[in-house]
């Protein structure tokens, strides 16, 4: 029972999340384990590719809120989970569900491709 309550509590979390969270070495595995879907930006603020991406990642967020988490991972400043998941290109886009990596996606592309990769596993 009260596991159940706790998923309630974090699909109400879900729900009222409306920007992307900012992600750390500490935090990372926290947050990828605590929520069913969630689809990591990997990047940097030098990184032309990643600026551009950025609105078309935030608004994905916005388009999915209650289903789908977005959070960005600054590779520069956490080193450590870069590391960790062998992020050697940036911007990466990884899909997290329940904990465990389903999707990447390295470099930019389409809105679309990033609603495909979504839509696949939405439950």
């Amino acid at each position: 029972m009260k596991k159940l309550q706790q998923v309630i509590k974090d699909k109400e979390l879900l729900k009222n999340i409306k920007e992307p969270l900012n992600l750390d070495d500490t935090t990372f595995f926290q947050t990828i384990n605590k929520f069913p879907l969630i689809l990591v930006d990997f990047w940097a603020p030098w990184c032309g590719p990643c600026r551009m991406m950025a609105p078309i990642i935030d608004q994905s967020g916005k388009d999915y809120q209650g289903k789908l988490l977005v959070g960005k991972l600054n590779v520069d400043e956490n080193p450590l989970i870069a590391s960790q998941l062998a992020i050697s290109s940036i911007p990466t886009l990884i899909l997290f569900k329940k904990g465990k990596a389903v999707n990447k996606i390295i470099g930019s592309v389409s809105r679309n491709r990033i609603d495909e990769m979504v839509k696949m596993h939405l439950e």
